[in-house]
């Protein structure tokens, strides 16, 4: 019929009939409708239920693969996290070095900075 093609485009078909029609017309129309759509849920439901066994039935089909041994792989893994362990504890004492370093350079500027202030209080008095 006419009022399969969903929603919007059976709203633009039928507008004229749905709201010109009496009211058992219209409600027939929508109980059609609404009857069309609950079938093709069912349908669907349907078709959903057998991709479902067939899904399944290819899975045990296809059996468990075997597990894959990665054991060989754990003494490299351990090496290379012990190696970025000590790169980043090396990377940690490099920063603490700048730091203090640029501690000592400010302390170093303030009192030179304030030896320089009183070296010229001094001789601006002699």
């Amino acid at each position: 019929t006419l009022f399969r093609s969903g929603f919007g485009g059976a709203m633009a078909a039928a507008s004229g009939s749905l709201l010109g029609g009496s009211e058992k017309e219209t409600m027939q129309n929508l109980n059609d409708r609404l009857g069309n759509y609950l079938e093709k849920v069912r349908s669907l439901e349907t078709a959903n239920s057998d991709l479902e066994i067939k899904i399944r039935e290819w899975y045990e089909k296809q059996g468990p693969h075997p597990t894959r041994d990665y054991t060989h792989y754990y003494k490299t893994i351990d090496d290379l996290r012990d190696k970025i362990l000590a790169a980043t504890i090396d990377n940690s004492k490099i920063v603490l070095q700048i730091d203090n370093a640029r501690l000592a350079a400010d302390d170093f500027r303030s009192k030179y900075e304030n030896e320089l202030a009183l070296r010229q209080s001094v001789e601006a008095d002699i």
